[in-house]
């Protein structure tokens, strides 16, 4: 972490309530999805995830908006979590936030890039403005995508 560069207005996700944010704005913005599909939110299985995260806080005038959370092998990015608080969807933020992601992980020697999203989530959209392609259905969860993008 120390070697990269974050672009403005992200900050690293170090701060004793950044979890506490994250869950919470996570467990908010995911809920809508999982209730149509008969999931919960799970504490414990959240917190065991997010240790093993590279992750960042989205601010605006050093008000937390935001979270951006990943995972890396070589040459290979899991994009893993990307919330945005709802009053600031919809304004082009998400677009900014998920180019400066691209961008950092393509200057760090990133050649593929990975997500999963629900096939009813409007953010889809966004990850396809940006190059994102379906590339596989999870059979297991009713609606769950995973899409990938490639450097060019």
């Amino acid at each position: 972490m120390d070697d990269i560069i974050l672009p403005k207005d992200w900050r690293w996700a170090t701060q004793e309530n950044d979890v506490v944010f994250a869950r919470t704005l996570i467990r908010q913005t995911m809920s809508p999805y999982w209730r149509r599909r008969g999931m919960v939110f799970n504490t414990t299985l959240f917190m065991r995830q997010w240790v093993k995260l590279t992750a960042a806080i989205i601010e605006r005038d050093e008000t937390a908006v935001g979270v951006i959370a990943w995972e890396n092998e070589p040459r290979v990015a899991y994009l893993r979590e990307f919330h945005l608080v709802e009053s600031y969807r919809g304004q082009g933020l998400g677009m900014q936030v998920l180019q400066d992601w691209i961008n950092l992980q393509q200057n760090q020697g990133v050649e593929t890039m990975y997500l999963k999203v629900f096939a009813d989530n409007p953010a889809r959209r966004l990850y396809e403005r940006v190059g994102f392609r379906h590339a596989k259905n999870f059979e297991e969860i009713d609606g769950l995508l995973g899409m990938q993008r490639n450097h060019a």
